[in-house]
């Protein structure tokens, strides 16, 4: 590490007993520059889950899965019930991370703290989530790594002139942690906000379309009650068509002329009444037939005159009904309803255009930031790799990421070239992170050649945070001065004898002086059962196997130490419960 260079803080030192081979815990110290090298069997992954979940109370790499925080699947790191490891910082400060269940497999609530923020400690967590995701969420996270020096000014240049006062408005409600994250935030905001309206309007032209199915029944039926009581009338007086203006001038006043001629008649007269004429009686009687038929016939055009005003009275009834059908309340909240749902589709297309503008203020940054940030990568990459960024396929908008070879991207890359990239963005955007929290680089164990492994650890040299790699081999040539390197096959060895010879001390001390014959008896089923870590060690010592001793209970556990019983002095149930006898 350059004289200029300080790592500050780093995980120092960690003491856990995930995948402990012994049972108890175990203890690595740590440079900020470590390799460990070692078979797959080595327990190199074992000191990286207990730093993971020291620093983020989650370990990554179970079952296939990253980040994992399910209590049940963690405690399957543990040898016993218990769960617990501590990352020492060089700082003075700690994280410490402890899960446990009980006899019946039942989990308790972990417990995790840390003194300093460490959420963002591990960050090729963040790298890899965003890799694996797709265009738009992969070219958010970049423009917040690249555009960590951008400030208002840089922002609102990229943006339409119309759009800054709706801008400003929404940036004063939408915090980020700098312009460029708010920037992200209000494209998240509208892209929401057009969402959630387009949903709106279309639930509004849902209700409507229903009130106008309602609406149409009711009208319907009212005009259809209408139409046929009209057509009743119309049947009954089809002759309602005949005007009074249509009958003979003389025929006005029939009615006196009718009377007139009737008194004649009666009074058998030869003389006319009204103009004196001598015509003779039997005249007046033909005469009264004609002026009786005239009376019925206006009588019956008078008929026909009411019927006529009656179906005035039907034609306008209709429009009455027909009005009435129209103007329901129903028919009132179906407009409402419709006046709402072009209102909100309305507002859904402007923030539609609203996204696609900040979408392309969005584009318009990328290009500008990210051959900046590509160089920032390239820091930490091996001397002649050099990493690209597409982000058009023609007109299509892309995100691919790899390497540059004679000027064309290179995106299907090896697995260690894949691990080298990651970490490399991993520590261009470290870069930017606060000084009091510990950054750590951890890549994939990959199938790392001799060269390749040296050159990696010389362009992660470069990087102001933790950089820890698991490799089987070591790297070609003499290392960097500024890697701690650790032989984990080595350290499990040790860690195993060490163990072993604390076993042995410990049955020496305890069957020096013999003690009486007891009978070891089957543990109670309530209470706790756990045997001690060095317990578990001195009774291994004594031949015991763990599944042996996860059924003895302490008091069991501490007679058979304390008389020294291996294991043929000791005889089990048909269960494998203890029974014992003293030897």
């Amino acid at each position: 590490m350059s004289k200029a260079l300080k790592v500050e803080p780093y995980v120092r030192m960690v003491e856990s007993n995930v995948k402990s081979p012994t049972g108890d815990h175990w203890r690595l110290e740590l440079g900020p520059r470590t390799l460990l090298v070692g078979s797959n069997t080595s327990h190199k992954t074992a000191v990286i889950q207990s730093i993971e979940l020291a620093l983020t109370g989650a370990a990554d790499d179970i079952v296939g899965r990253s980040a994992v925080r399910d209590t049940a699947l963690l405690m399957t790191l543990s040898p016993g019930s218990t769960l617990e490891t501590t990352a020492c910082l060089s700082d003075g400060t700690e994280a410490y991370f402890k899960a446990s269940q009980d006899q019946n497999g039942k989990v308790s609530k972990p417990e995790h703290t840390t003194e300093v923020d460490c959420a963002g400690s591990l960050l090729l967590r963040e790298v890899r989530q965003v890799m694996a995701s797709g265009t738009d969420s992969a070219r958010r996270s970049f423009l917040e790594w690249a555009g960590s020096e951008l400030d208002e000014t840089d922002i609102m240049a990229e943006i339409p002139t119309d759009l800054h006062a709706k801008y400003r408005d929404w940036a004063e409600h939408i915090q980020g942690f700098n312009p460029a994250h708010t920037l992200l935030n209000i494209n998240d905001y509208v892209s929401k906000r057009q969402r959630d309206l387009a949903r709106e309007a279309k639930g509004a032209k849902s209700v409507v379309s229903e009130l106008r199915e309602d609406i149409g029944d009711v009208r319907a039926s009212a005009i259809k009650q209408t139409r046929y009581e009209l057509d009743a009338l119309l049947d009954r007086y089809a002759s309602a068509q005949y005007r009074p203006d249509l009958l003979p001038e003389g025929w006005r006043h029939v009615d006196v002329a009718h009377e007139t001629v009737l008194c004649t008649v009666n009074q058998e007269l030869d003389t006319c009444l009204v103009c004196g004429t001598e015509v003779g009686n039997e005249h007046f009687h033909r005469v009264l037939d004609y002026y009786g038929d005239a009376s019925e016939k206006v009588d019956r055009t008078r008929q026909l005159l009411k019927s006529a005003e009656l179906k005035g009275e039907f034609h306008k009834l209709l429009a009455k009904l027909t009005e009435q059908s129209q103007s329901t309340g129903q028919s009132t909240a179906a407009k409402n309803t419709m006046v709402k749902a072009i209102d909100l589709q309305t507002e859904a297309e402007n923030y539609k255009n609203y996204k696609q503008q900040i979408a392309d203020v969005i584009g318009r940054l990328l290009e500008k930031l990210i051959p900046n940030f590509c160089m920032r990568v390239n820091e930490f990459l091996p001397k002649g790799w050099f990493f690209g960024v597409q982000l058009k396929d023609g007109n299509k908008k892309v995100f691919r990421v790899g390497l540059q070879d004679d000027n064309r991207l290179r995106s299907a890359l090896s697995g260690v070239e894949w691990a080298t990239v990651t970490a490399a963005v991993g520590m261009a955007i470290g870069v930017s992170l606060p000084h009091n929290a510990p950054k750590l680089i951890i890549p994939e164990d990959r199938a790392w050649d001799a060269k390749t492994l040296s050159n990696v650890m010389r362009g992660f040299d470069r990087f102001d945070g933790q950089v820890i790699i698991a490799s089987t081999i070591r790297p070609k040539g003499r290392p960097p001065k500024n890697w701690t390197i650790i032989d984990m096959d080595q350290w499990l060895e040790e860690q195993i004898e060490g163990q072993a010879e604390e076993a042995d001390e410990a049955i020496k001390e305890i069957t020096s002086e013999p003690g009486p014959v007891i009978v070891v008896t089957r543990p109670a089923n309530n209470g706790p059962r756990h045997v001690s870590s060095q317990g578990t060690s001195i009774l291994q010592g004594l031949g015991f196997n763990g599944e042996q001793i996860l059924r003895m209970s302490p008091d069991s556990a501490a007679a058979i130490i304390k008389n020294g019983w291996t294991i043929d002095q000791v005889s089990f149930d048909a269960d494998g419960n203890v029974l014992g006898r003293g030897a």
